[in-house]
């Protein structure tokens, strides 16, 4: 999961970032070989898939610069309380 949002905050695309994972060998959450741009593109929007792993302002600074690319833009959780709120409600709990 770091590395998807490192390879994002990079600049590379969901294409460039399919490229990489799969030349590294590393499989997608179902055990495929090749990564989807739909499975790619939901671990990077939605936020719940990346509590204990992503903090607040990585989750943030790559939903700003998806934002700017996107004319849709999702629903961004802006506020840290907010955010560490739903960390706490988290099925995998707060990050440590």
């Amino acid at each position: 999961m770091r590395e998807i949002f490192a390879l994002c905050l990079s600049g590379n695309s969901l294409e460039k970032i399919q490229e990489h994972l799969c030349k590294q060998g590393i499989p997608s959450p179902s055990g495929r070989t090749v990564w989807s741009r739909d499975v790619l593109n939901k671990l990077l929007n939605n936020y719940k898939y990346t509590f204990g792993i992503i903090d607040h302002a990585t989750y943030m600074a790559v939903e700003e610069m998806k934002s700017k690319r996107c004319r849709n833009p999702n629903r961004n959780i802006e506020d840290d309380e907010e955010w560490n709120e739903q960390v706490n409600l988290s099925y995998y709990g707060p990050m440590r």
